[in-house]
């Protein structure tokens, strides 16, 4: 057990004392230079990581690479494994689930089931003119169009967006929201020479696409129909932007029964009545509801009202296609994909695809197939000495006033801390209950399952609007944690138990530098600048006393002016303080727990865990390997462009920096590898809040 983990912290370690074999190799230097390439106290994140882009190589389509987006693609992996194993535990949720993946990755009907049902569902949304000669305008109605794509295909809304929202883990209930589309089949382009390129990829896609669906249109009248969709979807756009520049977010909460005079030409109250009604929630003209750009909803109405229903029908069913075709029909996924992301593995995607509409199920069989109880005893029990840590570095602050600080100790105390594994799921009745609405999945007809579990999920979405509690639902390969400041909790995702995050059989020390110190680094958000600003309920106000508040701002800037001091190393770039400083005071002080919260445990609760690696490991005291345990969890290999990217838009700072710099705040770091003071990794001037 222990020689998986030292080559999981010992292959990034660019600098190892080695003595020369007796018997040298001519070709090979075995100058001082050449053994000792770094000393830990000049550079911390290169002496750790600096073989990690050998180990790791960069390629063409990843540009790039690092610790945890790698451990986020091992879990995909393993429950592919999972999925395609006939072990099912007994639930009928999770037969489901490996019925819909295999269904996904079997390709020998796919495409060819999914264009019949994608012009079975065509024809139900009141036809698609592109395809038929025949098609007729008499019987033809958008709005029963709109409510079938709504109700029965993938949650689709053409024109406009309802949606069942709860911002605030405060907020009494959810509430039901109504706004102008996300999402363009264009986009809105400043340029009119872009527009038109756009337009003319969308041109190629939607003639290719009706072609496989088999038209029977000529040419000219395909190219007819084609320009009524760009030509509607531009004036879409138009509007929608119109409407942002005219102050058009600004919400208005309103009632149906006022919806109607104010906002014409659209049968509002029908339309949200018949989809509600699909699971049996009543909707009358008292229902309130909050409008996202009403500008733009004042108008759609008079828009449609003056477009042909040939057009009309087309783009609804060009909107089916671009959003349910482009996931059902394979050779249509495969070509949007490539496009973005180069080529996928088609069980990368059918499992994606899984996850997304089995989350629960799939959660479930990976804390069955691959999570030990004592994993998450031990989760639980890093959590309770993080807060505990915490607690003592309060009482320890005597800058502090004593109200600020009883309150501050009361925020810890109630702060929980919940492990992401399926809620209100705590066995197999309850799982396949959860999922007893989707009916039998079939193994072999993919585009059959993805249609049923579109439309349970669209259904679950409207349930919402009479529910009181708002959901926190992470996909399951995501490994991070993250702290809810309206809520006071802590998010803890499933995948950060694993390697080399958390390891069972491991010294403590790996893993209190490890998932501990990223637990610390969420605690620590609950105090950082935006954090403080929530009490212990997770309302927003000011409980800090004025002066206390004055210092705690003084420390805070300590971290801003350290950080815009820091160059990163590759591209020679300041590192944007301000940005970056609440994630700059979480790093810096969940290092800091993490280390007082292992020594602590180590001496109080499981000091027969305190003990070192073995062979070459060995000569590194606990200490160290904690800290070289914190480094391994940012070790990278990402091209300039990349970096570049994440200064600008990233609230963390690069990955090297942190590293090196929590480090050179640490007197523990200092007092573990022997830095002298003045030394590179032991600066005179360290920033300390918490």
């Amino acid at each position: 057990a222990n020689c998986i983990l030292l080559g999981l912290i010992l292959s990034p370690i660019l600098k190892f004392k080695r003595q020369p074999p007796k018997v040298k190799d001519p070709n090979t230097c075995y100058s001082d230079d050449c053994i000792n390439l770094v000393d830990p106290c000049d550079d911390f994140y290169k002496y750790s990581c600096g073989n990690w882009p050998k180990n790791h190589p960069r390629t063409d389509e990843m540009r790039k690479q690092s610790t945890l987006p790698l451990l986020s693609q091992g879990i995909g992996e393993k429950l592919i494994v999972a999925l395609e194993d006939e072990n099912h535990f007994n639930s009928t949720a999770i037969k489901k689930a490996q019925h819909f993946f295999r269904s996904c990755t079997d390709l020998t009907f796919r495409d060819e089931f999914g264009l019949v049902e994608l012009r079975r569902i065509l024809e139900k949304a009141g036809g698609f003119p592109m395809i038929s000669r025949h098609w007729d305008e008499r019987e033809y109605n958008w709005v029963d169009a709109y409510i079938y794509a709504d109700t029965k295909v993938k949650h689709i809304h053409p024109f406009f967006e309802h949606h069942v929202q709860q911002y605030s883990w405060k907020e009494e209930s959810p509430h039901l929201e109504i706004r102008s589309p996300k999402q363009s089949f264009i986009g809105y382009y400043d340029d009119e020479s872009d527009r038109k390129e756009e337009e003319e990829k969308l041109r190629e896609k939607i003639k290719a696409r009706v072609r496989r669906l088999k038209t029977d249109l000529s040419d000219d009248q395909l190219n007819n129909d084609i320009d009524g969709i760009i030509r509607l979807e531009n004036e879409i756009n138009d509007l929608s932007y119109e409407g942002r520049r005219e102050g058009g977010y600004e919400d208005e909460n309103i009632t149906l029964a006022e919806m109607r005079d104010i906002y014409p030409n659209v049968p509002w109250l029908k339309i949200l009545k018949t989809v509600f009604k699909t699971v049996d929630i009543d909707i009358d003209e008292n229902e309130r509801v909050i409008l996202k750009n009403p500008y733009y909803l004042k108008r759609i109405g008079e828009l449609l009202n003056n477009q042909t229903k040939r057009t009309l029908a087309n783009y609804i069913g060009w909107k089916i296609i671009y959003k349910f075709g482009a996931k059902a029909i394979y050779e249509f996924q495969k070509q949007d994909l490539h496009k973005l992301a180069g080529d996928v593995s088609l069980k990368m995607l059918c499992y994606s695809t899984t996850e997304k509409v089995f989350h629960e199920a799939i959660s479930y069989l990976y804390m069955k197939k691959y999570l030990k109880d004592e994993g998450i005893e031990d989760l639980y029990g890093f959590l309770h000495q993080l807060k505990s840590s915490l607690n003592h570095s309060l009482q320890q602050a005597d800058w502090m006033d004593d109200e600020t600080r009883s309150k501050a100790q009361l925020k810890l105390e109630k702060m929980v801390g919940n492990l992401g594994l399926p809620e209100n799921i705590y066995t197999i009745e309850q799982l396949d209950k959860a999922f007893e609405r989707t009916g039998w999945i079939s193994s072999e007809n993919f585009v059959n399952g993805y249609r049923k579990m579109m439309e349970f999920h669209g259904k679950n979405k409207l349930r919402r609007l009479r529910e009181s509690k708002r959901r926190f639902k992470m996909p399951l390969d995501i490994v991070n944690a993250f702290y809810l400041s309206d809520a006071n909790q802590i998010a803890l995702l499933i995948g950060i138990l694993q390697p080399p995050l958390y390891y069972h059989k491991a010294p403590l020390a790996a893993n209190f530098g490890g998932i501990a110190s990223i637990i610390g680094h969420e605690i620590t958000h609950g105090f950082d600048q935006s954090g403080s600003q929530y009490d212990y309920k997770g309302e927003k106000n000011n409980w800090w006393d004025e002066d206390t508040l004055k210092i705690y701002k003084e420390k805070t800037q300590c971290f801003i002016d350290q950080y815009s001091n820091v160059t990163e190393p590759v591209t020679g770039k300041k590192v944007n303080g301000n940005k970056t400083v609440g994630d700059n005071v979480a790093d810096n002080g969940g290092l800091r727990l993490a280390f007082e919260a292992f020594k602590e445990y180590a001496r109080t609760k499981h000091p027969e865990k305190n003990f070192k690696l073995p062979f070459e490991m060995s000569e590194f005291s606990t200490e160290q390997l904690f800290f070289i345990s914190f480094a391994n969890l940012y070790c990278h290999n990402y091209d300039n462009e990349t970096i570049l990217f994440f200064l600008k838009y990233d609230n963390h700072s690069p990955n090297s920096v942190r590293v090196n710099v929590p480090m050179q705040n640490s007197e523990n770091f200092a007092k573990a590898f022997n830095c002298k003071p003045g030394s590179p990794m032991n600066p005179e001037n360290k920033c300390l809040l918490w």
